[in-house]
């Protein structure tokens, strides 16, 4: 009789997109440090309609200095995990997803794509 394994769970995404407004460090209420930023992605990049927008996070201390150098229009790779958190309203709570961030890279920046010949 041969053993079947089933296959293991995954959760990773990868995202290549623009960066819609500068990365904000935030405390949260139990003391922890993140950085948060809105990730932008073209749907269709060869018509360029339509947009999908992504928040994400970072927790590691490297990984946050590394994105407080981002810009509003840098073209980015992050890579991580989609998270389900929850924010308080009244006397409940209400989910919503992030990217919670593990690798990133600046791709290019406004400026720099500018600058290349034709």
């Amino acid at each position: 009789m041969t053993e079947t394994t089933a296959p293991e769970h995954r959760n990773e995404v990868v995202l290549v997109g623009e960066v819609t407004a500068p990365p904000e460090e935030r405390t949260l209420a139990d003391g922890r440090v993140i950085v948060t930023f809105r990730l932008d992605v073209v749907r269709d990049p060869e018509v360029g309609t339509g947009r999908d927008s992504f928040e994400c996070t970072a927790h590691a201390a490297r990984l946050r200095r590394s994105l407080a150098a981002w810009q509003t229009g840098d073209l980015v790779e992050v890579s991580g995990a989609i998270r389900r958190r929850f924010y308080r309203v009244g006397a409940g709570s209400r989910p919503f997803m992030v990217v919670e961030v593990e690798r990133a890279r600046r791709l290019s920046s406004p400026a720099s794509r500018r600058r290349r010949p034709a």
